[in-house]
């Protein structure tokens, strides 16, 4: 794989992981990760976001360049998508976005490759 992923992760530790071994598979040579702050009303998101954010600390194991967006303060979903994807396209030209929750097929991401070089030009 040759185009960045970007990753938008939460407090779902089991689903984060299971959409990121997908991406490990594919080897992208840098990844974004996008990650909210825990709700302050929400005592259990501090240490679930924790959790979430460790995956990226321990589990990279090719050659990436593993950049992290890590809000301290929760955004909320659509200010933290939007502010995530906003960083994105400033540090990317074009990139791969998965959810924490959608589980990608292990052909979405060379089918991503291939559609960008296709249609890079149109």
């Amino acid at each position: 794989m040759q185009t960045p992923v970007v990753m938008m992760v939460f407090n779902r530790p089991e689903p984060t992981l299971r959409v990121f071994e997908r991406v490990r598979a594919a080897r992208p040579p840098r990844l974004l990760v996008v990650c909210d702050g825990p709700r302050p009303d929400r005592p259990a998101d501090a240490g679930r976001v924790a959790e979430v954010r460790r995956i990226f600390d321990t589990a990279v194991d090719w050659p990436c360049e593993v950049i992290r967006d890590f809000s301290e303060q929760n955004l909320g979903c659509m200010q933290r998508i939007r502010s995530g994807l906003d960083h994105a396209f400033q540090l990317f030209e074009e990139a791969v976005i998965v959810e924490d929750d959608c589980l990608p097929d292990s052909s979405f991401f060379p089918f991503c490759d291939e559609m960008l070089a296709r249609y890079r030009s149109n």
